[in-house]
């Protein structure tokens, strides 16, 4: 399946900082893949 371009995401790492304060998440500077990271 491809995706429209128009649809992709790169998330910043302010954007991060962001979401981690606002749902109260982990956040630390050694995090290589924070998304992934967060699921486990």
């Amino acid at each position: 399946m491809e995706i429209p371009q128009r649809l992709w995401r790169f998330p910043t790492g302010n954007a991060q900082n962001l979401l981690a304060q606002r749902f109260n998440l982990r956040n630390d500077p050694g995090m290589q893949d924070w998304e992934l990271m967060l699921r486990s």
